[in-house]
């Protein structure tokens, strides 16, 4: 058979209890054991073959599990066992954002479009459209503008704590 032995889905969140019901719907519960916690407060009856994980957030790294894999990895996964995804990369490039260049030009057009001078909220609307840590937009093809280079890269097979608290 090409199905796991065992599998142990740990989830923290209360979609854990539908992840359960999921189980038993599909007579699975000899092979499935739902555990409700993290990864750093969980107790597996045994080591582990894989661990399948869903860690990445925005841009790789921003509000990742990372940290709670590379624990799991070291405290459950069995010499040689496999870490899914096992390798990540991350690329850059550069682009334009007519909508973000829109937001920032508003503030200078209202008084030609509504006879009132707003432009003393143009280094404020800056600081709030572009300060955010992170955005997470839809942009085309058109407006990538070079080709994106790898900037970083982690295999999970190896990374540390470390390098996390780094990114």
């Amino acid at each position: 058979s090409d199905l796991a032995a065992r599998v142990y889905a740990v989830e923290a969140s209360a979609i854990c209890q539908q992840a359960v019901e999921v189980v038993k719907q599909n007579k699975m519960e000899d092979r499935i054991t739902v555990l409700k916690g993290t990864m750093e407060t969980v107790q597996l009856p045994e080591k582990v073959d894989v661990i399948v994980s869903e860690w990445m957030g925005y841009a790789l790294m921003y509000e990742s599990m990372l940290c709670s894999v590379i624990s799991a990895r070291d405290k459950w996964l069995k010499e040689n066992g496999l870490m899914l995804p096992s390798y990540a990369e991350l690329f850059i490039a550069p682009i334009t954002d007519p909508t973000t260049d829109w937001r920032l030009e508003f503030w200078g057009k209202v008084k030609e479009r509504y006879g009132v001078d707003m432009s003393c909220m143009e280094s404020f609307a800056r600081k709030c459209i572009m300060n955010q840590e992170i955005a997470v937009n839809l942009v085309s093809g058109e407006d990538v503008l070079a080709h994106p280079v790898r900037f970083a890269e982690l295999d999970l097979q190896v990374a540390t704590k470390e390098e996390d608290r780094k990114s």
